[in-house]
């Protein structure tokens, strides 16, 4: 199992080990690019809004991109991936 520490929170804090609130379906905008390593990973931007599928393991989630949003509909790419927790703005929401 990975086991990735989020150092901008205190080791008492959950979000430290990569744990926050609801993770499930969910609607998020990525704090920074990532590049995949292996094609289990998703690509993604900054500033780039993502889809939560689901948890992966502790400090990863699987994710969808957009071909494109907007708040009255959207539709999603149909290849999805992981990412890392650290990667992405808990605290944005639409």
């Amino acid at each position: 199992m990975l086991n990735v520490k989020d150092f901008a929170y205190n080791a008492d804090d959950d979000r430290y080990r990569g744990v926050h609130g609801s993770t499930l379906n969910c609607i998020k905008c990525m704090l920074y690019d990532f590049e995949p390593e292996n094609d289990s990973e998703l690509g993604v931007k900054h500033g780039e809004l993502v889809f939560i599928v689901s948890e992966f393991t502790e400090g990863w989630v699987v994710a969808r991109r957009f071909k494109y949003f907007s708040k009255e509909s959207y539709e999603l790419e149909s290849v999805e991936g992981i990412i890392p927790f650290t990667y992405i703005d808990w605290e944005w929401s639409i």
